[in-house]
């Protein structure tokens, strides 16, 4: 990708699987459950998680110095709750 070659379009697909939560006896026959009661799983390719991995630790540095303070999420070394905990204790001051 660095060499400006396009990844392929199954470079991004996973598999999605719905596993079923709990036993019940017709599960030996077929299991078969309610979209409520099952958990929903996606299956990834790892390759596209190590080069993504790699290609962001160039920028890992960079993107701590120069995005602005208030922006907390997805910037390494800052409180990822920061903006929950600011929004509840707001919430809690005006109501």
């Amino acid at each position: 990708m660095n060499l400006g070659v396009v990844p392929l379009v199954s470079f991004s697909a996973s598999l999605l699987l719905f596993v079923p939560k709990g036993d019940e006896k017709a599960d030996l026959v077929e299991i078969f459950r309610a979209e409520m009661d099952s958990e929903p799983q996606s299956l990834k390719d790892s390759s596209n998680k190590i080069i993504g991995g790699v290609q962001i630790a160039e920028y890992r540095s960079c993107a701590q110095q120069n995005t602005h303070r208030p922006q907390r999420r997805f910037v390494p070394g800052r409180l990822f709750l920061g903006n929950v905990l600011g929004l509840d204790s707001a919430a809690r001051f005006f109501l």
